[in-house]
């Protein structure tokens, strides 16, 4: 009988530490190593076993460790998204651990292995691929899934509100359902002048081209990174020639001119609308003055409706004005008139020729005179009144003196001519209808001169004028009307 004891240290266990056997019997004994914590490198330790042996009571045996990174392999792959039919590469991503490695890949569904480290792939459905590798010592396992994309289904035939519609219509919006697969769309209209399509998605619009008018067929591709699926069936849409609209440009009208009938518009039949438009009339004196906007509006046999648009400028009549005229005698010379306004029109009335009035052709009374102004958008002509007064005028042949009193009817002025050969000192008295003297003023004549006397404090009535001096005895009766 043997006794025997083993001695170990920290990295090293055994199960068995001590025992005993029989002569010529032996024992497994388990060794155990434990790197944790310890660096990379070789650990090199002994076992002692000592007896109770005679012959060989110590018995040494070598342990060496080697500590180094251990086996990793993270399974990856060029492509995780092909087509079908497409090829793409797996890589194992061995790292570390001990000597040559080893590859073992495998898949599911089943039907794929190589030993290869990076294995090309053509997979037709979406699959998970597997691989172990071995360093001779470790084994690890990784997997990576690749999926499997096709084209999209083909797309249904596009929908809309509208299919038929006039030419110049605002945008329409088309759709189709969402596809499966599908990432993006492709959409066509023919022919390609009828429009602009708006958009990407399942769902557009199109902004029609104003002048187009036609069939138009509208169709749509699905597609995705693997390609586009086969064209949908068109969408046949009409777009209705819509009619060509004019109408004449407007000559512009008075404010006061009377309302009528707006022509012009083409085609024929169609109807105006706009500012102070009734029943196809246009009234200038609703209007107002300034720019205003008739529209013509057809409408053809389609339904379809076009427009014309054109402006009417309303203008401001302009006013005739005559200023008024003073009172002239009739023993006056012929009166060139003035002060009608605007310039450039006529005069006309009893006594009136060429634009002068001669009072000793109307005659005394009251006459009207008439100014008009003819042109585009004038006003009615102005009339005022003259007055012709019969001038009192009487010629002292003995003394070789004329007087001339005018006008008379007065308004409060009267004025005294007086011409004479030779200087006269003389007197002028106002005298009323009871003989009393209300005025008297004296006065030097040499030759010519006016006297303006001021009768307007005196009231309206019958008057006498009486003009003395040296063999000078002159008297007549005069009006004052106010």
């Amino acid at each position: 009988v043997e006794d025997y004891t083993l001695n170990i240290n920290s990295w090293l266990s055994i199960d068995t530490t001590e025992g005993t056997l029989a002569p010529g019997a032996s024992e497994i004994i388990n060794v155990n190593f434990d790197s944790t914590g310890l660096a990379v490198g070789d650990y090199n330790a002994t076992i002692h076993v000592a007896s109770n042996a005679t012959d060989s009571p110590m018995l040494d045996v070598p342990v060496v460790l080697h500590v180094g990174l251990g086996l990793t392999s993270n399974a990856s792959v060029d492509d995780p998204l092909v087509c079908d039919g497409a090829t793409t590469i797996l890589h194992a991503n061995a790292f570390s651990g001990e000597g040559t490695y080893t590859y073992s890949w495998t898949s599911v569904p089943a039907g794929f292995t190589s030993t290869e480290a990076n294995p090309s792939i053509t997979p037709t459905v979406n699959t998970e691929y597997f691989v172990e590798v071995f360093d001779g010592v470790d084994t690890v396992n990784s997997s990576v899934s690749v999926l499997v994309s096709t084209t999209p289904d083909q797309a249904e035939m596009p929908s809309g509100d509208e299919v038929e519609f006039c030419q110049d219509n605002v945008n329409t919006s088309y759709s189709v359902p969402v596809v499966a697969g599908a990432t993006s769309y492709v959409w066509t209209i023919y022919p390609p002048e009828a429009g602009v399509v708006v958009g990407e998605g399942n769902v557009i619009e199109i902004n029609w081209d104003a002048s187009f008018n036609g069939a138009v067929d509208l169709v749509v591709e699905a597609g995705n990174s693997c390609g586009f699926a086969t064209i949908s069936d068109a969408l046949n849409i009409t777009v209705l020639e819509a009619p060509e609209v004019t109408q004449e440009t407007f000559m512009e009208v008075c404010e006061t001119d009377e309302a009528y009938t707006l022509t012009g518009g083409l085609p024929i039949g169609g109807s105006y609308s706009g500012t102070a438009v009734t029943a196809g009339e246009f009234d200038p004196a609703i209007a107002g003055v300034g720019i205003h906007y008739i529209t013509y509006t057809y409408t053809n046999e389609s339904g379809c409706e076009g427009t014309d648009t054109k402006s009417i400028y309303v203008n401001t009549e302009t006013e005739v004005t005559l200023s008024p005229f003073e009172n002239i005698g009739n023993a006056d010379d012929p009166l060139t008139l003035t002060g009608g306004v605007p310039a450039g029109g006529t005069y006309s009335g009893t006594g009136v020729t060429t634009g002068v009035f001669d009072p000793a052709v109307a005659g005394v009374g009251t006459h009207e005179i008439t100014y008009t102004v003819e042109g585009f958008c004038i006003g009615d002509p102005a009339v005022q009144t003259i007055t012709v007064f019969d001038n009192i005028s009487v010629e002292d042949v003995t003394n070789g003196m004329k007087f001339n009193i005018y006008p008379n009817p007065n308004k409060g002025t009267l004025y005294i001519d007086i011409d004479s050969q030779t200087q006269k000192d003389l007197q002028v008295v106002l005298i009323n209808q009871i003989g009393a003297v209300v005025f008297k003023k004296d006065i030097s004549v040499k030759r010519s001169s006016r006297n303006n006397l001021d009768l307007s404090q005196y009231t309206s009535g019958v008057y006498f004028i009486r003009i003395t001096g040296e063999n000078t005895n002159f008297t007549r009766r005069i009006i004052v009307q106010k």
